[in-house]
């Protein structure tokens, strides 16, 4: 393979049908794509074919790993759920549900880092904690804050990765359910301010006692105005 005077020999996997019959077709074009995977860059060559992508088969059997089904297949989608409605089966998925796995990592990660980066720019916070109006600030970054901060970097890489993953997933499982797809015309930015709206209104609201004890309501003792 050659690339602006670069020459990269393809090693491919003679037992890999799915690598055999791709590299059958005519190539469209190469790409170079930049990554960042556990704290430094790495580089891969993407190869674009021509034509119709392969179907991967089973390597015991041979047969193909999914088929397209028959029937019509209906979709509501949410903003993290989606409602799958076919002639045999009914569903409600959350989507890329794996993701929320890496949220307790993230959050410990990001406490990390602000009160390192509180304890290395004190003079660019108010004495209530609040950061104070001072244009083109100057952060001083600790060695520390650089290692947390290239560990959530990866992790935004992992949920993005896990995200993808599934959402691939779930296009495999829907067209194997039916050949005809109906999706409802959404709108999404409605939607978004719909769940803005219905979280608020269900946060916990505090009750202030008369021995000035505070507790937490339950959003079914509250009225929402």
């Amino acid at each position: 393979m050659l690339w602006n005077g670069l020459s990269l020999q393809v090693i491919c996997d003679q037992n890999n049908s799915y690598e055999l019959e791709a590299f059958q077709n005519d190539i469209a074009y190469c790409r170079v794509v930049r990554k960042w995977v556990r704290k430094k860059y790495k580089f891969y060559v993407q190869i674009v074919f021509k034509g119709i992508p392969p179907a991967k088969r089973n390597k015991e059997t041979g047969h193909f790993k999914r088929t397209t089904g028959s029937g019509d297949v209906g979709l509501d989608i949410g903003l993290s759920t989606l409602a799958i409605v076919s002639e045999k089966k009914v569903k409600l998925l959350v989507l890329a549900d794996r993701v929320r796995s890496f949220e307790g990592e993230k959050r410990l990660l990001l406490r990390k880092m602000d009160r390192s980066r509180r304890a290395m720019n004190p003079s660019y916070f108010n004495p209530d904690g609040t950061v104070k109006s001072i244009r083109n600030k100057e952060w001083q970054k600790s060695k520390h804050y650089l290692s947390y901060q290239g560990k959530l970097r990866e992790i935004y890489r992992k949920q993005a990765a896990v995200r993808k993953y599934q959402h691939e997933c779930l296009a495999n499982e829907i067209v194997a359910m039916g050949d005809k797809i109906y999706v409802e015309t959404m709108n999404f930015l409605d939607l978004a301010k719909r769940k803005k709206t219905l979280l608020l209104m269900n946060e916990p609201t505090v009750s202030i006692k008369r021995n000035a004890s505070a507790s937490l309501l339950p959003t079914d003792r509250r009225l929402c105005c």
